[in-house]
């Protein structure tokens, strides 16, 4: 009797282990870079947090899904920096956090001397299961230069990231001064003064399409860009 009462908690003990569920903080999931066109590496600083009952073993994938062909972009984990042409995380070295143990995760950018941005999405995943995505990094850079010869373009103007779920920022927006979001059919939803940090809140509307009006000090409609809001 007393045998089979020990197996049967030790077979429960089992099961809750495999069962756990694997998760992780990230903060901030979002996080903007920005800097000269010759700077050596522009890098941002994100903290990753296990928040599971259990230990947690990570690697991580890179996903350039927007970069100027000249720029490198690299990881820093737990265990190392790696070079601008690796993609992950190499399987022999995972990243192993205890539950409530943080780590400082980096991502990095070298312009090269191009202006542009960039936005690279890192994703974490459970080594044991490389479909288990537990959380994403989206990293976005931008880097200008102040030479007097550049010309200014209102083809250049860009918004960033897009689609977004909760801001955006204007690339190459020097000359803009108020921002006005419209809906798709011509209410205006929200207006804005050029910010300072150039961050451009959005969490509030519903999900769909929009119109962003950017405007000069005149008062002048420089460009009218949509925004997909998902």
């Amino acid at each position: 009797m007393m045998k089979n009462l020990l197996l049967l908690v030790s077979l429960l003990f089992t099961v809750g282990i495999a069962s756990a569920q694997l998760s992780i903080s990230i903060d901030p999931p979002t996080i903007h870079g920005q800097g000269g066109v010759d700077e050596s590496d522009i890098e941002v600083h994100v903290t990753v947090t296990n928040t599971s009952d259990v230990k947690v073993d990570l690697l991580w994938t890179r996903h350039e899904t927007e970069k100027p062909d000249a720029w490198w972009t690299w990881i820093c984990d737990l265990n190392a920096c790696y070079n601008f042409d690796q993609s992950r995380a190499p399987e022999s070295r995972t990243n192993t956090l205890s539950r409530g143990e943080s780590m400082e995760f980096q991502v990095h950018a070298k312009p090269w001397g191009v202006a542009g941005l960039a936005t690279i999405n890192v994703d974490l995943y459970d080594a044991s299961d490389t479909s288990n995505v537990l959380g994403t990094v989206q990293a976005t850079f931008e880097a200008g230069t102040s030479s007097s010869e550049d010309i200014f373009e209102t083809g250049d103007i860009r918004l960033f990231p897009n689609p977004t779920s909760d801001y955006f920022r204007i690339y190459k927006g020097e000359r803009i001064a108020q921002v006005d979001i419209y809906s798709i059919v011509g209410k205006r939803v929200l207006s804005y003064p050029t910010s300072a940090d150039g961050h451009y809140d959005v969490a509030l509307l519903p999900d769909g399409m929009y119109l962003v009006r950017l405007l000069d000090r005149q008062n002048a409609v420089v460009k009218t860009v949509r925004l997909s809001k998902s």
